[in-house]
């Protein structure tokens, strides 16, 4: 007569560390692989790239997501394996061999088409150095899942702890280089600080501008760029709370000055200081504009070229 063995029975408590741990590992594993290659273009930018010069963005967000989400994956994971201890028959349970066996199809599955994600961007012109680094990462990455899977399946315990103790380590590196290219919490303010300064800068010499053809004349004060009817006034530096300095330099020039905390290391605001219309356009005659900053106080000298931004009225001529 034969025995009939029951299949072991999963409670809510195991379906939802099972289905628990996986989610912080998918969410783990998207986030390393995209901190990965954000420090990868920040360490090698490509300019044709729509991102260049916003990979701090993807940086932050995936640190952020990797220091909450990889310590409660490790405790979901040390959670079902204490279970398993106390009751071995929990290492058959369904909810954790389909969760199992999906985690390594859609490993597979990743790997296949990150390759081929990579292999686009290279086709399409992508850095060769940068689509070498970018599949090494993703390929140590996605392979130490795989492997940690597969050998949990055939119970080799001892070889998976030495992949866990691994991928803990590239995880620790991945965020240590984050922060190095990043910066500190404190950079990342006094970083966001003088990108206002530039944002206000810019808002006021579009003032300027319009001022100029508007009234034929460059404004002796930033004073009298307020109006109340469009509800404009002159900013003020967002740290300090003190008025940026403007300064009249010729009948068609002017400058303006603040004070940052940090040198400008990128061209992020080279593109165009002016409103869209005016994008094809250089706001002086002869140079190419740019905001680049050094740290500390720091002027932008600009003069207007009358021919693209002619004033609307005829300019009053100065009496003898």
């Amino acid at each position: 007569m034969e025995i009939e063995t029951s299949k072991p029975k999963a409670s809510p408590k195991d379906f939802f560390l099972n289905l628990g741990a996986i989610v912080f590992l998918y969410s783990g594993v998207m986030n390393l692989m995209n901190l990965f290659f954000s420090i990868i273009d920040k360490v090698n930018p490509d300019p044709i790239n729509p991102s260049y010069g916003y990979e701090a963005d993807g940086i932050r967000w995936s640190i952020a997501v990797l220091i909450i989400f990889y310590p409660l994956y490790i405790y979901f994971t040390k959670l079902l394996a204490k279970d398993i201890a106390i009751d071995p028959s929990k290492k058959n349970l369904g909810i954790r061999k389909w969760l199992i066996y999906f985690t390594l199809f859609v490993t597979g599955l990743i790997i296949a088409w990150g390759f081929v994600y990579l292999l686009n961007g290279f086709l399409g012109g992508e850095l060769t150095s940068n689509f070498i680094m970018k599949a090494i990462s993703a390929g140590i990455v996605l392979l130490l899942i795989f492997e940690y899977y597969l050998m949990d399946l055939r119970e080799n315990h001892s070889y998976n702890k030495r992949i866990f103790y691994t991928a803990t380590l590239v995880v620790l590196l991945g965020i240590a280089g984050g922060f190095y290219e990043m910066g500190s919490p404190a950079t990342q303010r006094m970083m966001r600080f003088d990108t206002t300064r530039v944002g206000d800068l810019q808002n006021l010499q579009w003032q300027v501008v319009n001022f100029w053809q508007q009234k034929g004349t460059i404004p002796l004060s930033q004073d009298e760029l307020s109006d109340s009817i469009s509800g404009f006034y002159p900013p003020s530096d967002p740290e300090t709370k003190q008025p940026y300095i403007y300064e009249k330099t010729s009948d068609t020039g002017f400058k303006l000055c603040a004070v940052f905390n940090l040198k400008d290391k990128n061209d992020r605001y080279n593109e165009t200081a002016v409103p869209a219309v005016y994008i094809e356009k250089s706001m002086y005659a002869g140079k190419t504009e740019s905001w680049n900053h050094e740290k500390g106080s720091y002027c932008f000298e600009r003069t207007i070229d009358t021919q693209l931004y002619p004033p609307k009225i005829t300019p009053a001529v100065p009496q003898i």
